[in-house]
């Protein structure tokens, strides 16, 4: 992808700076990127979708009480609160590098598991080249409240494994219609 190279163009330059630390060359390369990849942008002969991203959101954002992404329903934690169900649980596996400390020379790679709740949904629109929904959570520590996250398969997946082989073989179903459906709550303020 095209902004991965300005991202590994622009690392290389702060890594390139002698007589730095490596945690404080980390530390420069993710406070100056925004930056130097909008001037950088702005120069170079690329495409509209690169430089529209260059120049950041439109300072108007959207904001939802719940939101549909990729056959998931995710609620906010506030609407959650008038449902049965919960909705806005979230979890994140992430791998990340990471420094024992600011005297640590070598980072090393890490997956981390983060439990949260989504306390706002909000969508970012680039000038109409493209959007991004954001959703800002709570991320909670193990030992204070106690949550239990499911995993599930979305809304519109069906297991219809064959019982002779014992395995689980997943087919794609046609989304489900709410009006053929009278047990399914009439969304306020959702956005597919």
């Amino acid at each position: 992808m095209v902004i991965l190279s300005y991202f590994t163009k622009h690392e290389d330059i702060v890594n390139s700076h002698t007589g730095k630390r490596k945690w404080s060359k980390a530390e420069s390369h993710s406070n100056d990127f925004i930056e130097w990849f909008e001037t950088r942008a702005m120069n170079d002969d690329i495409s509209d979708f690169v430089t529209g991203l260059s120049r950041g959101p439109n300072t108007v954002a959207k904001k939802f009480s719940g939101y549909v992404f990729n056959r998931y329903r995710f609620h906010t934690r506030m609407r959650d609160g008038r449902c049965k169900t919960q909705n806005s649980g979230v979890t994140v596996e992430a791998i990340t590098r990471g420094f024992a400390s600011s005297k640590d020379e070598r980072p090393r790679k890490d997956s981390l598991t983060y439990y949260g709740a989504i306390t706002d949904i909000i969508e970012l629109n680039y000038y109409e080249l493209c959007k991004y929904v954001l959703f800002k959570c709570d991320w909670g520590h193990l030992e204070e409240n106690r949550y239990y996250v499911m995993k599930r398969v979305s809304r519109d997946l069906f297991n219809m494994g064959d019982q002779s082989d014992g395995g689980q073989e997943f087919h794609w179903g046609e989304p489900s219609d709410s009006s053929s459906n009278p047990t399914l709550p009439v969304d306020d303020g959702e956005v597919d």
